[in-house]
């Protein structure tokens, strides 16, 4: 009985098999990261206000530099490190909550984009290509496509 039950689920397997792997589908978010449009507008509005800052910070360090060979005490260096720290900080959060946010809206993005390009295809699961070892249908060029519309 366990013998037939066995066989009669591996040709269940044989025939069947295919049709649930041919519906899945994967995107290579490397190459979605490297030729949308949207991140690479994203990466020089980021890569400006990246300068900005660090132009920021080395007037900063300069000041810093100059208060240490005037020989201020530690104290007074502590205090002008605090203000520096503080006059910095609304500029660096500014880079990192723009980043979040980014990052949230690219993945809404993609994952709409392919779900809608998933339907077109008759692919019911999508992944990131490298969670694919083996087979599925490469949906990353059609995906692109449609972001870049």
């Amino acid at each position: 009985m366990k013998k037939k039950l066995l066989i009669t689920l591996f040709i269940y397997t044989l025939c069947f098999g295919n049709i649930f792997a041919e519906s899945i589908g994967y995107i290579n978010m490397e190459v979605i990261l490297r030729e949308y449009k949207e991140v690479t507008k994203f990466q020089e509005s980021l890569k400006k206000k990246a300068q900005a800052y660090q132009k920021n910070f080395e007037e900063k360090q300069k000041k810093l530099e100059k208060a240490k060979n005037k020989g201020k005490s530690d104290e007074e260096i502590q205090k002008l490190i605090s203000k520096i720290e503080e006059e910095l900080y609304p500029q660096k959060q500014e880079i990192i909550t723009l980043e979040a946010a980014f990052k949230n809206r690219l993945i809404g993005e993609v994952t709409s984009t392919a779900k809608i390009i998933a339907k077109n295809y008759g692919v019911d699961v999508v992944l990131d290509k490298n969670a694919v070892l083996s087979g599925g249908f490469d949906l990353t060029q059609f995906t692109l496509n449609k972001l870049n519309e």
